[in-house]
């Protein structure tokens, strides 16, 4: 080691510098890493995650379906049954997002493939976010924040300007407009971390992390208090007028995607391909997230080069957040999807790349719309119920009259066991708090309803009669053994 702290080119022992680094900065230096690989490289590492991906996903499934119980296993093994087919849910997940392709008949235009694109185009958006700030070295997870505040910030901007507009020059006006307030809102969000980072030294991660929770809190507060819809019980603003949504050409409008918007994410892709590999200030951002200390040595502003980029970042996550609404939900709504999250692993896919974010996005467009899919398509028909038999031994019990057999009811539960036993407890507490005059007054109603049946009848007038010592003195005697009957749990048929 050198006196100053580097690596020495001696043969004395090299320290280990990885040791003391926190996971922040690995995975800056990750994100680096990726934004130097090559093409090829960036390729392959992508194909290799998604093969991987999918060989735990076979095993998840696997498991699941030897776990599962059905009617018909799709694989019987010995005792083993297996309920799902990895390959049926692989086709499902694929070609079931694409309308099944391979079908007859097939049309670009079917209701599914539409989903897959509308999903791919806000996460283009949200990869591209990611992809910038990744390229300036900076790790930015405030996406879905940024994505947030820039839903609103375009909802508002054009139910503000829709009662001034309408028909077609509606249309044209409020749609960029509605555009540009979301890059505004989220450029503006993404450039508090970045001041953050470039003059106070916050690490970027930390504070992206919690303006996330800040955006979804503040944004709640700002809706239900201040913008609510008055018609509805949902936390969301009034809807847009059809004229202030992007058209849906071709597509059916039930749907929810224009070609208009892929397009205008497709122009996007390629002016941030453009910003960073042919303009001075794309080759300032390059250099800056590989060699910051090179950068700053050549002229570079470190400083504004951060700012700068976590603002064109999140400038990018508040037009997807545009889009959503503008094209998707036709309001603000509380409950975004986590679309922000999703463009870091777009943008990882992609090697940091605008054109590779183009077909991470494409992937996970099909991986949301096939789960919908596969969930319809491979759920396992499960035997109904039978109800519990009895055994043999209690069987032959109830048939020879030692046992009785069970009602339908089966057993009593826990519950009516306890009633029971509550039902039989307060009685008996109200036995004992009433004494011995419960059973002077069960004794006159037994006489009474032995006078009434004694008067139907002179035979039967003759035999109570006859039989009057012997019933009072089985009443004194059952007046005496009134305590101790009374200590006794009630027989089964008073229960």
């Amino acid at each position: 080691m050198s006196a100053d702290g580097g690596r020495g080119d001696g043969d004395g022992p090299v320290e280990d510098t990885d040791a003391g680094t926190s996971w922040p900065d690995r995975l800056r230096e990750y994100a680096v890493s990726m934004a130097g690989a090559s093409a090829g490289e960036r390729l392959f590492i992508a194909l290799a995650a998604i093969v991987l991906s999918m060989l735990v996903g076979t095993v998840i499934v696997v498991a699941g379906g030897l776990v599962a119980t059905c009617r018909t296993p799709v694989l019987t093994v010995a005792d083993l049954t297996l309920c799902y087919d990895p390959v049926a849910v692989y086709d499902r997940l694929f070609f079931g997002a694409l309308g099944d392709p391979l079908s007859e008949g097939w049309s670009p235009l079917n209701a599914q493939f539409a989903v897959t694109l509308r999903e791919t185009t806000i996460l283009v958006f949200t990869g591209l976010s990611v992809a910038l700030a990744f390229r300036a070295g900076i790790f930015n997870i405030g996406t879905q924040g940024q994505l947030v505040v820039g839903a609103l910030g375009s909802a508002l901007t054009v139910l503000w300007a829709a009662p001034a507009l309408s028909g077609v020059a509606g249309t044209v006006v409020l749609i960029p407009l509605g555009l540009l307030a979301g890059a505004v809102g989220g450029g503006f969000y993404g450039a508090i971390p970045g001041v953050l980072k470039a003059y106070a030294e916050a690490n970027e991660v930390i504070t992206t992390i919690m303006l996330n929770f800040v955006a979804v809190l503040v944004v709640r507060y700002l809706v239900s208090d201040h913008f609510q819809d008055p018609g509805s019980q949902a936390i969301q603003t009034a809807s847009l007028p059809e004229y202030a949504r992007f058209p849906s050409l071709f597509f059916d409008p039930r749907l929810n995607f224009s070609l208009v918007a892929l397009a205008f994410a497709l122009a996007v892709v390629g002016g941030v391909y453009y910003l960073l590999s042919h303009t001075s200030y794309g080759f300032d951002l390059r250099t800056a997230g590989l060699q910051p200390a090179a950068a700053e040595y050549g002229g570079v502003d470190s400083a504004r080069t951060v700012v700068t980029s976590l603002t064109l970042s999140g400038a990018l996550g508040g037009v997807g957040g545009a889009v959503y609404v503008l094209m998707v939900l036709g309001k603000f709504q509380r409950g975004v999807p986590s679309y922000g999250f999703d463009g870091i692993t777009v943008s990882i896919l992609a090697g940091n790349n605008p054109i590779g974010a183009v077909f991470a996005a494409f992937l996970f467009g099909v991986l949301q719309s096939g789960s919908s899919v596969v969930d319809f398509a491979t759920r396992p028909t499960t035997s109904p119920p039978t109800a519990a038999r009895p055994s043999n031994a209690t069987a032959r019990a109830a048939a020879s009259g030692t046992v009785s057999a069970p009602s339908r009811g089966g057993r009593w539960s826990r519950s009516r066991r306890w009633r029971c036993w509550r039902c039989w407890a307060s009685l008996r507490s109200s036995r004992r708090s009433r004494g011995s005059g419960s059973c002077s007054a069960s004794s006159s109603r037994s006489r009474r309803s032995r006078r009434r049946s004694g008067g139907r009848s002179r035979s039967s007038s003759r035999q109570s009669a006859a039989s009057s010592p012997r019933s009072r003195a089985s009443s004194t005697s059952g007046s005496r053994g009134c305590s101790s009957s009374r200590r006794s749990p009630p027989s089964t048929a008073h229960t």
